[in-house]
């Protein structure tokens, strides 16, 4: 049982290295566009966490 959660953390770990990235300069105006975003509309969010909290 330690011998497979040492290796789930190790996994974890390697995943979570693995994942960070750069953005490259030529990215970042494709991932600032509006449609991009969590919530293209701030209004509109607003509202619906006020709503649905």
């Amino acid at each position: 049982m330690r011998l497979v959660r040492t290796l789930l953390a190790v996994l974890i770990c390697a995943t979570a290295l693995i994942s960070c990235t750069q953005v490259r300069p030529w990215e970042r105006g494709y991932l600032a566009r509006d449609e991009m975003a969590w919530q293209a509309d701030s209004l509109e969010g607003a509202l619906n966490d006020h709503i649905f909290f």
